[in-house]
């Protein structure tokens, strides 16, 4: 029973976090500015 819990919190939250973080770059990603690259930065 420890072992299992000691697995799901060493692998699981760590995958759930990493799904998360992915998910929500995405997410974010699409509300961004567009950087063009073209301004002059004098």
């Amino acid at each position: 029973s420890q072992d299992t819990w000691v697995d799901f919190k060493l692998f699981g939250i760590t995958g759930i976090m990493f799904v998360f973080i992915i998910l929500q770059t995405v997410f974010i990603s699409k509300y961004l500015p567009k950087e063009d690259g073209n301004e002059d930065t004098k």
